[in-house]
């Protein structure tokens, strides 16, 4: 699965498209995250999100809701498993309880970057 632009929603501009996932011509991605790879040694189907930012001055209006609901209703066609990754060192706790909010759960940690940085992988079962 990898992230490219799709129709753009109202208000979206090319320089902000709106980027959804599926791509089932490619078995498996050489996306060189070492978190989007140990998600493919361990799950033979998955939808994968990284690297969701909301502005600063729309935060805790339900923007985030919004997307990750919608990645749930688009992804729920083709996978049974959501994954992400949330930074613990240093530490997003912020993402984390939006996260578990959302019914992800931690189920594995690795060490990125010579272990100078630390994520849990998480999933939602669909």
């Amino acid at each position: 699965m990898v992230c490219r632009p799709r129709a753009l929603l109202p208000g979206r501009t090319r320089r902000h498209p709106d980027f959804r996932f599926p791509d089932r011509d490619a078995a498996r991605l050489n996306y060189d995250s070492p978190n989007y790879q140990w998600f493919s040694r361990h799950y033979d189907d998955f939808g994968y999100i990284d690297r969701v930012a909301v502005d600063r001055s729309a935060r805790r209006s339900g923007v985030a809701s919004a997307l990750y609901d919608d990645f749930r209703t688009f992804m729920s066609r083709d996978v049974d498993v959501l994954t992400c990754e949330v930074n613990l060192r240093p530490p997003n706790e912020t993402s984390m309880r939006f996260h578990e909010r959302q019914g992800f759960r931690v189920v594995a940690r690795q060490k990125t970057e010579g272990g100078s940085k630390e994520v849990a992988l998480m999933e939602k079962k669909l």
